[in-house]
């Protein structure tokens, strides 16, 4: 019985740890502290595109391009992924949008294809299957 007991325990204590770190994802992710996840992409392509374009960055914002790296680390450590991927231009049906954020005219029938540019990718746990956030999608 004790088992049984420890068990329980054990098992209530992991659903609270997997709540509590989606739910700090899921702030982390939200439009009032503006998206954290989805800008460390932005900024980590962004720097990619400079370096690529042999673009000299000024020194004095090295210690915010590693806490960037950092971020994005701890981010992929925890098992966090995006989705979908910023600016890819998909053809969907309604169903294959149906847990995005749709920006665009309704469908007219249910095999109505449209093409989509993603806008913002979404979040999952993966370890755990949970969306942490919805990816964005535009109509083109």
């Amino acid at each position: 019985m004790l088992q049984d007991l420890q068990d329980e325990f054990d098992k209530q204590l992991e659903e609270n740890k997997v709540k509590e770190m989606t739910d700090f994802f899921v702030k982390l992710n939200s439009e009032k502290y503006g998206c954290i996840l989805d800008e460390l992409i932005r900024v980590r392509k962004g720097v990619d595109e400079l370096r690529k374009n042999n673009f000299e960055l000024p020194i004095e914002i090295n210690g915010l391009l590693i806490m960037v790296k950092k971020l994005i680390q701890f981010v992929k450590d925890n098992h966090i992924d995006p989705i979908m991927k910023v600016n890819s231009v998909h053809d969907v049906t309604a169903a294959d949008i149906e847990f995005c954020n749709y920006d665009g005219t309704p469908f007219a029938a249910q095999d109505e294809i449209k093409s989509v540019r993603v806008i913002s990718p979404g979040w999952i746990y993966k370890d755990k299957k949970i969306q942490i956030s919805r990816p964005k999608v535009k109509e083109e």
